[in-house]
């Protein structure tokens, strides 16, 4: 039992970390991933995460926030709005994975949350470092940090 939900908790800090970063990427990844095993949600308030619809949705709304991103008038991570949206996509995704696990939702919420609160930081770090010590322009580096969460996101996703 403990082993299983150490692993799911690696698992939802990951969900966790990709939210801090691009909100909307970790409930997509996530939605991909739980439609190979829907018996695991289905009946539950996150069944509607493994709907085809809900997939499509999520994956253009994932690209449109990586496009989004990169544009100049994109308010900070770390402002109230967005960093709300950060905590509450990976408290919902750390919950639901949870869920399909067996596991506390309410402990997946929780570390959802705060790892989706790390990631922000990280990520703001990140960008501000980036243009600071690399002199790249801010849409580099967010290119650099999409291919990031790209491949962190399958990998945690198990895509």
């Amino acid at each position: 039992m403990a082993t299983n939900l150490t692993l799911t908790l690696a698992q939802v800090a990951g969900y966790g970390l990709i939210a801090g970063s691009r909100s909307m990427s970790a409930p997509a990844l996530f939605s991909r991933a739980a439609a190979r095993r829907p018996e695991r949600l289905a009946g539950t308030p996150f069944q509607v995460l493994i709907a085809p619809r809900a997939q499509q949705v999520l994956t253009v709304a994932a690209v449109g926030e990586m496009i989004g991103d990169k544009l100049p008038f994109t308010p900070s991570r770390l402002s109230p709005f967005p960093l709300g949206g950060r905590i509450g996509s990976g408290a919902i995704i750390g919950a639901a994975a949870c869920r399909a696990a067996d596991q506390p939702l309410l402990l997946g919420a929780l570390v959802g949350g705060v790892t989706a609160l790390l990631g922000a930081w990280l990520g703001y770090t990140w960008r501000t470092l980036a243009a600071k010590h690399l002199h790249l322009p801010s849409p580099v580096s967010g290119l650099i940090e999409d291919a990031l969460v790209f491949v962190a996101g399958r990998r945690v996703a198990g895509l």
